[in-house]
Protein backbone atom coordinates (compact mmCIF):
# COMPACT_ATOMS: atom_id res chain seq x y z
CA UNK A 1 0.00 0.00 0.00
CA UNK A 2 1.20 3.68 -1.07
CA UNK A 3 0.68 6.80 1.30
CA UNK A 4 -0.53 9.77 -0.25
CA UNK A 5 0.54 12.98 0.50
CA UNK A 6 -1.28 14.67 2.96
CA UNK A 7 -1.12 17.97 4.76
CA UNK A 8 -4.12 18.29 7.06
CA UNK A 9 -4.99 21.95 7.43
CA UNK A 10 -7.42 22.01 10.46
CA UNK A 11 -9.68 25.06 12.32
CA UNK A 12 -10.90 24.80 16.29
CA UNK A 13 -12.70 21.71 16.93
CA UNK A 14 -12.15 19.86 14.02
CA UNK A 15 -11.46 16.01 14.94
CA UNK A 16 -10.12 13.51 11.82
CA UNK A 17 -9.91 9.94 11.88
CA UNK A 18 -8.56 7.55 10.06
CA UNK A 19 -5.87 7.09 7.56
CA UNK A 20 -5.18 8.39 3.64
CA UNK A 21 -4.66 5.02 1.66
CA UNK A 22 -3.91 4.44 -1.95
CA UNK A 23 -4.74 1.12 -3.15
CA UNK A 24 -2.67 0.14 -6.02
CA UNK A 25 -5.18 -0.93 -8.33
CA UNK A 26 -9.32 -0.97 -7.93
CA UNK A 27 -9.14 -3.48 -4.82
CA UNK A 28 -11.90 -3.94 -1.97
CA UNK A 29 -12.34 -0.10 -0.68
CA UNK A 30 -13.50 -2.41 2.50
CA UNK A 31 -14.47 0.38 5.92
CA UNK A 32 -11.70 2.82 6.78
CA UNK A 33 -12.82 2.61 10.35
CA UNK A 34 -11.24 -0.64 10.26
CA UNK A 35 -7.91 0.59 9.21
CA UNK A 36 -5.74 1.36 12.48
CA UNK A 37 -2.12 3.18 10.24
CA UNK A 38 -3.32 6.24 11.31
CA UNK A 39 -1.31 6.27 14.07
CA UNK A 40 1.76 4.65 12.57
CA UNK A 41 2.62 7.34 9.82
CA UNK A 42 5.42 9.63 10.04
CA UNK A 43 3.09 12.41 11.14
CA UNK A 44 5.31 15.81 11.54
CA UNK A 45 4.20 19.50 12.30
CA UNK A 46 2.01 21.04 15.38
CA UNK A 47 1.98 17.42 16.80
CA UNK A 48 1.63 18.09 19.98
CA UNK A 49 -1.74 19.76 19.44
CA UNK A 50 -3.10 16.46 18.46
CA UNK A 51 -3.71 13.18 19.94
CA UNK A 52 -2.71 10.36 17.82
CA UNK A 53 -3.68 6.80 17.80
CA UNK A 54 -5.19 3.59 16.39
CA UNK A 55 -8.74 4.46 18.24
CA UNK A 56 -9.10 7.54 17.43
CA UNK A 57 -7.18 8.04 14.30
CA UNK A 58 -5.75 12.09 14.66
CA UNK A 59 -7.44 14.44 16.89
CA UNK A 60 -7.74 17.71 17.23
CA UNK A 61 -7.23 18.81 21.17
CA UNK A 62 -6.99 22.67 21.35
CA UNK A 63 -9.17 24.13 23.40
CA UNK A 64 -12.00 26.30 22.77
CA UNK A 65 -10.37 29.82 23.73
CA UNK A 66 -7.21 29.24 21.49
CA UNK A 67 -8.84 29.93 17.93
CA UNK A 68 -6.90 29.83 15.13
CA UNK A 69 -5.07 27.17 13.01
CA UNK A 70 -3.45 23.87 13.14
CA UNK A 71 -2.08 21.07 10.65
CA UNK A 72 -0.30 18.29 10.59
CA UNK A 73 1.49 16.57 7.96
CA UNK A 74 3.25 13.29 6.43
CA UNK A 75 5.37 13.28 3.09
CA UNK A 76 4.31 10.98 0.16
CA UNK A 77 4.99 11.88 -3.81
CA UNK A 78 2.01 10.53 -5.28
CA UNK A 79 -0.90 12.46 -7.21
CA UNK A 80 -1.40 11.44 -10.76
CA UNK A 81 -3.43 7.09 -10.44
CA UNK A 82 -4.17 8.47 -7.15
CA UNK A 83 -6.78 7.56 -4.52
CA UNK A 84 -7.06 9.33 -1.20
CA UNK A 85 -9.87 7.85 1.85
CA UNK A 86 -10.22 8.73 4.85
CA UNK A 87 -13.16 10.10 7.75
CA UNK A 88 -14.13 13.13 9.88
CA UNK A 89 -16.27 13.94 12.31
CA UNK A 90 -16.70 17.25 13.34
CA UNK A 91 -17.89 18.39 16.54
CA UNK A 92 -19.90 21.73 15.82
CA UNK A 93 -21.42 22.91 12.71
CA UNK A 94 -18.96 24.07 10.05
CA UNK A 95 -18.96 27.93 9.34
CA UNK A 96 -16.77 30.07 7.22
CA UNK A 97 -14.75 30.53 9.91
CA UNK A 98 -14.29 26.69 11.17
CA UNK A 99 -13.83 23.92 8.58
CA UNK A 100 -11.33 21.48 7.90
CA UNK A 101 -8.70 21.27 4.91
CA UNK A 102 -7.22 17.65 3.79
CA UNK A 103 -4.32 18.32 1.63
CA UNK A 104 -3.77 15.68 -1.05
CA UNK A 105 -0.66 17.59 -1.77
CA UNK A 106 1.48 20.53 -0.96
CA UNK A 107 4.77 22.24 -2.31
CA UNK A 108 5.54 23.38 1.53
CA UNK A 109 5.06 21.07 4.82
CA UNK A 110 4.42 24.31 6.14
CA UNK A 111 0.57 25.01 5.60
CA UNK A 112 0.34 27.95 7.42
CA UNK A 113 2.24 30.02 4.30
CA UNK A 114 1.57 30.18 0.84
CA UNK A 115 1.64 26.82 -0.90
CA UNK A 116 1.05 24.90 -4.20
CA UNK A 117 -0.84 22.05 -4.13
CA UNK A 118 -4.62 20.32 -3.69
CA UNK A 119 -7.26 20.15 -0.82
CA UNK A 120 -10.56 19.16 0.46
CA UNK A 121 -12.57 21.56 2.33
CA UNK A 122 -14.94 20.22 5.09
CA UNK A 123 -17.20 22.83 5.59
CA UNK A 124 -16.88 26.80 4.93
CA UNK A 125 -19.25 29.05 3.83
CA UNK A 126 -21.74 26.12 2.62
CA UNK A 127 -21.87 23.38 4.70
CA UNK A 128 -20.29 20.92 1.66
CA UNK A 129 -17.11 19.23 0.68
CA UNK A 130 -15.26 21.01 -2.39
CA UNK A 131 -12.22 20.25 -4.08
CA UNK A 132 -9.84 23.56 -4.30
CA UNK A 133 -6.28 23.68 -6.12
CA UNK A 134 -4.28 26.23 -4.23
CA UNK A 135 -1.83 28.54 -6.57
CA UNK A 136 0.35 30.46 -3.72
CA UNK A 137 -2.18 32.60 -1.53
CA UNK A 138 -5.45 32.35 -4.67
CA UNK A 139 -7.49 29.18 -4.10
CA UNK A 140 -9.31 27.83 -7.21
CA UNK A 141 -12.74 26.15 -6.52
CA UNK A 142 -12.30 22.99 -8.88
CA UNK A 143 -15.97 21.00 -7.80
CA UNK A 144 -18.30 21.69 -5.21
CA UNK A 145 -20.46 18.78 -3.49
CA UNK A 146 -24.14 18.36 -2.21
CA UNK A 147 -24.57 20.06 1.72
CA UNK A 148 -24.14 16.95 3.24
CA UNK A 149 -23.60 18.51 6.64
CA UNK A 150 -26.80 21.12 6.54
CA UNK A 151 -28.46 21.03 10.05
CA UNK A 152 -26.04 18.39 11.23
CA UNK A 153 -24.15 19.88 14.33
CA UNK A 154 -21.71 17.02 14.85
CA UNK A 155 -21.41 15.73 11.50
CA UNK A 156 -19.61 12.82 10.66
CA UNK A 157 -18.47 11.69 7.01
CA UNK A 158 -16.19 9.66 4.60
CA UNK A 159 -14.70 11.19 2.02
CA UNK A 160 -12.67 9.36 -1.01
CA UNK A 161 -11.00 11.38 -3.72
CA UNK A 162 -9.36 10.02 -6.93
CA UNK A 163 -7.05 11.63 -9.66
CA UNK A 164 -6.34 9.92 -12.84
CA UNK A 165 -3.31 9.80 -15.11
CA UNK A 166 -5.38 12.72 -17.24
CA UNK A 167 -6.05 15.07 -14.50
CA UNK A 168 -9.49 14.55 -14.37
CA UNK A 169 -10.40 14.56 -10.65
CA UNK A 170 -13.28 12.83 -8.77
CA UNK A 171 -14.87 12.66 -5.09
CA UNK A 172 -17.01 10.74 -3.35
CA UNK A 173 -18.38 11.42 0.04
CA UNK A 174 -20.40 9.29 2.52
CA UNK A 175 -22.51 9.89 5.87
CA UNK A 176 -22.00 7.87 8.58
CA UNK A 177 -25.81 7.20 8.41
CA UNK A 178 -25.32 6.63 4.14
CA UNK A 179 -24.66 2.45 3.32
CA UNK A 180 -22.97 3.81 -0.28
CA UNK A 181 -20.78 6.60 -1.48
CA UNK A 182 -22.51 9.43 -3.80
CA UNK A 183 -20.79 10.56 -6.59
CA UNK A 184 -20.43 14.42 -5.91
CA UNK A 185 -18.71 15.54 -9.18
CA UNK A 186 -15.52 14.82 -11.64
CA UNK A 187 -13.59 17.67 -13.27
CA UNK A 188 -10.78 17.71 -14.92
CA UNK A 189 -8.15 20.57 -14.13
CA UNK A 190 -6.02 21.77 -16.86
CA UNK A 191 -3.90 24.11 -14.29
CA UNK A 192 -1.85 26.21 -17.17
CA UNK A 193 1.72 27.25 -15.33
CA UNK A 194 3.59 30.16 -17.32
CA UNK A 195 7.16 29.51 -17.39
CA UNK A 196 8.89 31.62 -20.52
CA UNK A 197 12.50 30.92 -19.49
CA UNK A 198 14.76 30.06 -16.45
CA UNK A 199 16.82 33.02 -17.16
CA UNK A 200 15.87 35.74 -14.04
CA UNK A 201 17.02 38.45 -15.85
CA UNK A 202 15.62 38.10 -18.90
CA UNK A 203 12.32 37.83 -16.98
CA UNK A 204 13.21 40.87 -14.55
CA UNK A 205 13.60 42.65 -17.75
CA UNK A 206 10.32 41.37 -20.13
CA UNK A 207 7.65 40.89 -17.28
CA UNK A 208 9.24 43.37 -14.38
CA UNK A 209 8.11 41.37 -11.65
CA UNK A 210 7.70 43.12 -8.06
CA UNK A 211 8.68 42.01 -4.86
CA UNK A 212 10.68 38.63 -4.18
CA UNK A 213 10.92 36.92 -7.18
CA UNK A 214 12.75 33.14 -7.56
CA UNK A 215 13.11 30.72 -10.65
CA UNK A 216 14.13 28.04 -8.28
CA UNK A 217 10.75 28.26 -5.99
CA UNK A 218 8.20 28.73 -8.75
CA UNK A 219 10.29 25.86 -10.50
CA UNK A 220 9.87 24.00 -6.77
CA UNK A 221 6.18 24.90 -6.56
CA UNK A 222 5.23 23.48 -9.75
CA UNK A 223 7.29 20.34 -8.86
CA UNK A 224 4.59 20.01 -6.36
CA UNK A 225 1.54 19.47 -8.62
CA UNK A 226 3.50 15.89 -9.31
CA UNK A 227 2.67 16.46 -13.04
CA UNK A 228 -0.45 17.78 -12.53
CA UNK A 229 -0.25 20.49 -14.60
CA UNK A 230 0.44 21.93 -18.42
CA UNK A 231 3.56 24.40 -18.87
CA UNK A 232 2.85 27.47 -21.15
CA UNK A 233 5.69 29.22 -22.86
CA UNK A 234 6.12 31.94 -24.99
CA UNK A 235 9.26 31.99 -27.34
CA UNK A 236 10.21 35.44 -29.41
CA UNK A 237 12.34 37.76 -30.90
CA UNK A 238 13.87 40.78 -31.19
CA UNK A 239 14.86 43.46 -28.33
CA UNK A 240 13.47 45.08 -25.84
CA UNK A 241 15.14 48.53 -24.47
CA UNK A 242 18.27 47.71 -26.09
CA UNK A 243 18.83 44.01 -24.64
CA UNK A 244 18.23 40.86 -26.62
CA UNK A 245 14.99 38.96 -26.32
CA UNK A 246 15.66 36.31 -28.47
CA UNK A 247 14.90 33.13 -25.98
CA UNK A 248 14.92 30.63 -28.96
CA UNK A 249 18.58 30.00 -28.80
CA UNK A 250 20.17 27.16 -27.14
CA UNK A 251 21.10 29.83 -24.36
CA UNK A 252 18.34 29.62 -23.14
CA UNK A 253 16.16 27.23 -24.17
CA UNK A 254 18.28 23.94 -23.28
CA UNK A 255 18.62 25.34 -19.57
CA UNK A 256 14.45 25.26 -19.97
CA UNK A 257 14.03 22.60 -20.97
CA UNK A 258 16.23 21.02 -18.04
CA UNK A 259 13.57 22.63 -15.92
CA UNK A 260 10.76 21.50 -18.16
CA UNK A 261 12.10 17.45 -17.39
CA UNK A 262 12.58 18.17 -13.56
CA UNK A 263 8.76 19.41 -13.85
CA UNK A 264 7.44 16.46 -15.47
CA UNK A 265 4.30 18.12 -16.86
CA UNK A 266 1.52 16.31 -18.28
CA UNK A 267 1.59 18.99 -21.64
CA UNK A 268 4.25 21.66 -22.88
CA UNK A 269 1.74 24.34 -24.50
CA UNK A 270 4.64 26.61 -26.56
CA UNK A 271 3.48 29.41 -28.99
CA UNK A 272 4.76 33.06 -30.31
CA UNK A 273 3.70 36.69 -29.35
CA UNK A 274 0.17 37.18 -32.08
CA UNK A 275 -0.33 40.80 -32.14
CA UNK A 276 1.96 43.74 -32.11
CA UNK A 277 3.43 44.99 -29.02
CA UNK A 278 4.05 47.85 -27.62
CA UNK A 279 7.57 47.49 -28.45
CA UNK A 280 8.18 47.30 -32.08
CA UNK A 281 11.61 45.68 -31.56
CA UNK A 282 9.65 42.54 -30.46
CA UNK A 283 9.09 39.61 -33.04
CA UNK A 284 7.17 36.48 -33.45
CA UNK A 285 9.54 33.51 -33.26
CA UNK A 286 9.41 31.20 -36.64
CA UNK A 287 7.41 28.35 -37.39
CA UNK A 288 10.71 26.13 -38.04
CA UNK A 289 12.38 27.60 -34.50
CA UNK A 290 8.64 26.37 -32.83
CA UNK A 291 9.09 23.57 -34.49
CA UNK A 292 12.46 22.73 -33.58
CA UNK A 293 11.60 23.20 -30.10
CA UNK A 294 9.01 21.31 -30.06
CA UNK A 295 10.71 18.49 -31.66
CA UNK A 296 13.24 18.83 -28.31
CA UNK A 297 10.22 18.63 -26.12
CA UNK A 298 8.64 15.58 -27.88
CA UNK A 299 12.26 13.86 -27.39
CA UNK A 300 11.68 13.94 -23.63
CA UNK A 301 8.60 11.86 -23.77
CA UNK A 302 6.31 14.81 -22.86
CA UNK A 303 3.51 15.93 -25.04
CA UNK A 304 3.85 19.31 -26.98
CA UNK A 305 1.64 21.36 -28.87
CA UNK A 306 2.66 24.33 -31.09
CA UNK A 307 0.27 27.75 -31.85
CA UNK A 308 2.21 29.58 -34.77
Amino acid sequence: MRICKTFTFLSIFIVLFYNCSLPADDEDEGNPEEDNTTSELPWEGETDKFTINSKEGLRLNDPQENAGTAYVTIPSSSVKNTRWEFGVRLTFNPSANNYARFYLTSSSNVLSGNVNGYYIQIGGAKDNVALYRQNGEQPKLLASGREVMKGNNSPKLYIKVECDNNGYWTFWTRLESENEYTKEKQVKDNNILKLDTVDEEYVRVLDRPTGHYSIREIIEGMKAFKGNCIIQTMFLKGSYKGQDMDNTSDKFVLPWLEAVKEIAPRQVMIYTIDRETPDHDLQKATHEELDRIAERIRETGIPVSVSY
